[in-house]
């Protein structure tokens, strides 16, 4: 729904680990009772979205360059 907005993290958290396939919301609950699935090793870094860009710094792609 293009209706909604969701803030820039939130987004990308659902994309790149809770909706693709063998995602957390794949296996729910090995997701929230286990370890299985935590990474406390990697530090995960990412642009927002194109749509969050711009603003008053003209932000623009730092981490992740086309």
């Amino acid at each position: 729904d293009d209706s909604l907005l969701f803030s820039p993290w939130f987004r990308l958290i659902v994309g790149r680990w809770l909706i693709p396939e063998g995602g957390w919301w794949d296996d729910l609950t090995k997701t929230m009772e286990t370890d299985e699935r935590c990474d406390y090793d990697t530090i995960s870094r990412f642009d927002p979205p194109k749509e969050h860009m711009g603003g008053g710094g003209d932000a623009g792609p730092y981490l992740e360059k086309d």
